[in-house]
């Protein structure tokens, strides 16, 4: 495929309706070159063919390779030589595609681009690949300080709130307070302690190691607790109430 270059042979210069000036060639899609010699050297090409209007910074090389695409429908294409959206990024080199920089008193750099996992951010600047701040992937699944969260919601870091609510189909143990409850003996917990090295119901270091907290969960099983703690102290308060009567009744005998 020939090229042509500004001012030579093969282009046809004419005055129609809808063009002042007007650039005829058949048989390439370059047809105008930007050529700057000198110490700072520099080529640009771009032309029209049915797909669009193409530019190519640093002359042309390949007809897919593009970096700046107009297509008839308005889609504009950067890095590729046929844009999908309004506008669209293509890189196949990196994963950072585009770059926020804010310069002076308040500069800052953000990078951000896509790859086969999900969409990352890296605020501060692209440095490393598994350094991405902020990660949507592709199931839905967020990551806060991680490129591979494996929940809804992945945060490696510390979290502060105003308010947490724990909105799930959780068992609230009221049954605690059931009549047919069967309460464990303090002395079947205390051998129990003895034998575990933990509360009857609640994970073991080494279960909270391995596979985390439940914060629903966890809280539901220490409430249990809390609620079993409760009858316990009502029964001793029975208990305590019962011997203060004895001890009244043997004291007005005397």
């Amino acid at each position: 495929m020939k090229r042509i270059f500004i001012l030579t042979i093969c282009l046809t210069f004419y005055y129609t309706s809808y063009s002042q000036f007007h650039l005829d060639e058949i048989n390439s899609s370059v047809q105008v070159r930007l050529e700057r010699t000198g110490t700072s050297t520099g080529i640009t090409d771009f032309g029209t063919d049915d797909g669009g209007l193409h530019f190519w910074v640093g002359g042309y090389d390949q007809y897919t390779n593009s970096e700046f695409t107009i297509k008839n429908d308005g889609y504009v294409g950067i890095g590729t030589f046929s844009p999908q959206r309004k506008l669209h990024l293509g890189d196949i080199s990196t994963s950072a595609q585009v770059r926020l920089e804010r310069t002076g008193t308040y500069a800052g750099i953000t990078d951000f681009g896509t790859d086969n996992i999900g969409l990352h951010f890296w605020v501060g600047g692209y440095d490393q690949y598994d350094n991405a701040e902020l990660t949507l992937k592709n199931n839905g699944h967020v990551g806060i300080g991680t490129t591979d969260p494996q929940s809804k919601l992945s945060v490696n870091g510390e979290i502060r709130a105003t308010e947490i609510k724990v909105l799930a189909d959780i068992s609230v143990p009221d049954f605690v307070f059931e009549p047919n409850y069967e309460l464990p003996t303090l002395k079947e917990i205390k051998e129990y302690i003895n034998q575990n090295k933990h509360l009857p119901g609640i994970p073991s270091a080494t279960e909270i190691d391995a596979s985390g907290i439940d914060l629903g969960d966890m809280n539901m099983r220490l409430l249990q607790k809390i609620e079993e703690l409760t009858l316990y102290q009502i029964e001793l308060m029975e208990k305590l109430e019962e011997q203060q009567k004895r001890i009244e009744h043997l004291e007005r005998e005397k």
